[in-house]
């Protein structure tokens, strides 16, 4: 049946991969290098982007699929607020109160007066 399907995807500085896999078994592989501007991304924006490359590509095996595919190398749920999430994640994490000196070791002490 189509239940079981798993896909898992990885990015590296020179491309996006994925692998769908059915029972243990590949059924499709899919690869891409990077464009140009992508590149530039943080790693966890490439991260994101190969699985949203995976799941585009196989999408007609979700189509109407009840429970929804699972993807492997993704922790995390992707929804509409994602962008938002990561945004405020970020912006609490560089609060002051957040940071330990131990934690950015040289770098504290460069703002130190």
């Amino acid at each position: 049946g189509s239940e079981d399907f798993i896909v898992y995807c990885d990015a590296s500085n020179k491309g996006l991969g994925a692998v769908l896999m059915q029972k243990e078994k590949v059924i499709s592989y899919a690869l891409r290098k990077l464009k140009i501007h992508e590149k530039n991304y943080t790693t966890h924006d490439l991260e994101l982007g190969a699985a949203v490359f995976a799941l585009k590509i196989w999408r007609h095996y979700m189509e109407e699929r009840e429970p929804p595919l699972r993807v492997r190398a993704l922790v995390m749920t992707i929804g509409l607020d994602l962008p938002r999430q990561i945004l405020n994640a970020q912006t609490k994490a560089r609060k002051p109160e957040n940071i330990k000196k131990e934690d950015v070791g040289d770098c504290a002490h460069a703002r130190v007066p």
